[in-house]
């Protein structure tokens, strides 16, 4: 959904010692490129220092021993929630049933097929719904591990919670609308995107 999405510049630094050498980055840039979709390019290039700078006060800013630098496209959603409703609205006009205030309360394997329980959550439903198929799609992302069901008796989580930090900054006015992406003195991810007026930095430790 194109018309959903907020482009913005990033920026990639690249410096001596990184974690990933230059090729690999243009590689894996260039890889996704060609899987993605053609609506949003990523449209990446490569730079050298002296036409990084002239091109971004961002990176004119930033100290260290930077080589050169990989420019990107990236997208973020200008309405996140409105995607969901579009999405399920969508569904809807091709034959989906859709039950919007329902929790999966059971899901279970019976020969061939699954057998899902829902339990109605608007004030004006009531009882359960079940429902036949032959194949179970859990999208609840971060909270995949809590539909019943879902880890088919096993124990062993699929998503592992991070602690990270999120810092909102006000940078100078010039650095509005480009981000950065790159990896701390540690080797760990470190983002700062733009958000409005403002940006907000991410430090990812690993688990």
């Amino acid at each position: 959904m194109p018309q959903r999405l907020a482009k913005h510049r990033f920026h990639y630094p690249f410096r001596k010692g990184d974690r990933y050498p230059r090729w690999l980055i243009g590689f894996g840039f260039r890889l996704m490129e060609t899987v993605a979709s053609r609506k949003v390019p990523l449209a990446y290039r490569e730079l050298s220092l002296e036409q990084a700078i002239k091109e971004s006060d961002m990176i004119a800013g930033l100290g260290g021993a930077v080589s050169g630098v990989g420019v990107f496209e990236e997208y973020m959603y200008a309405w996140p929630e409105r995607i969901c409703v579009d999405t399920a609205l969508d569904a809807e006009k091709r034959g989906a049933t859709i039950h919007t205030y329902a929790s999966v309360i059971d899901v279970q394997r019976r020969d061939s097929m699954w057998e899902i329980t829902l339990e109605e959550q608007a004030p004006e439903a009531q009882g359960h719904v079940c429902a036949r198929t032959h194949a179970v799609v859990n999208a609840a992302g971060s909270w995949v591990d809590r539909v019943p069901g879902s880890r088919a008796g096993s124990e062993t989580k699929r998503v592992i919670g991070k602690k990270g930090v999120n810092v909102m900054v006000r940078l100078p006015d010039a650095w509005r609308g480009q981000g950065l992406e790159a990896f701390s003195s540690k080797g760990e991810p470190y983002y700062v995107f733009p958000w409005g007026e403002y940006h907000f930095s991410s430090d990812q430790p690993r688990p």
